[in-house]
């Protein structure tokens, strides 16, 4: 129960200036991606909308690519674009994607922003040039950010996993290392297959820290 109060104080953090800076990166994400929000659909779309949902105007997982060719992974990807092509149809898809990632974006950012200053213990200043620089990456059109990909949905789980399990095993919080570990087998369940690897990684290193954890972490 000790990992409670320092959880809850990821959700309402003291303003030190990191605040303002998340406002203002996520208002510079979306700006700056405004102009390319009707870019004509890559090459490697239709991943993630089936032919199944089109046809059937219901989210059809089970009978897409991802389910049959990619482990049934990528559940949370497909079913993000999915749901934006039924709600707003073929014709303002393009832009309607790009608008909703980039405010997944902006939150990846806060998330990556508070996980620096409150779990890793990094200054404010060095929380908030982590965030300029996502922001920056996150509009470079070659790192896959305007064309549907189940890669950028890994950075919140992946990103704040990585603090709470560091945070959790130096300071003795079980809750945030276990919260932390299921951050990671999430991500690779539902987003991406390939996590697992990491997943496992964690779980073995997690239990080298402290054979203690052997029972939660095979639990999990």
């Amino acid at each position: 129960m000790n990992a409670l109060p320092n959880i809850l104080s990821c959700c309402c953090p003291p303003v030190d200036g990191l605040w303002l800076a998340w406002i203002l990166c996520s208002g510079f994400i979306l700006l700056a991606r405004w102009p390319y929000f009707r870019l004509p659909l890559h090459g490697d779309t239709g991943f993630y909308v089936s032919n199944a949902t089109i046809t059937a105007k219901k989210f059809r997982f089970s009978e897409g690519w991802n389910a049959h060719y990619a482990g049934a992974s990528k559940f949370l990807p497909e079913w993000f674009y999915s749901r934006i092509y039924l709600l707003f149809g073929h014709q303002r898809y393009p832009a309607m994607f790009r608008l909703w990632m980039s405010f997944y974006l902006a939150l990846a950012c806060g998330v990556v922003g508070w996980t620096c200053r409150f779990y890793l213990n990094q200054d404010v200043w060095v929380s908030i040039a982590a965030m300029v620089s996502f922001s920056f990456l996150s509009l470079e059109v070659v790192y896959q950010t305007y064309f549907e990909t189940a890669e950028q949905f890994e950075i919140i789980p992946q990103f704040l996993g990585f603090g709470l399990i560091e945070h959790g095993l130096s300071t003795g919080r079980p809750v945030e290392v276990l919260l932390g570990l299921s951050l990671w087998w999430i991500d690779g369940i539902w987003i991406k297959l390939p996590a697992l690897g990491g997943a496992l990684v964690w779980s073995a290193y997690i239990v080298i820290q402290n054979s203690a954890w052997s029972v939660p972490v095979v639990a999990i």
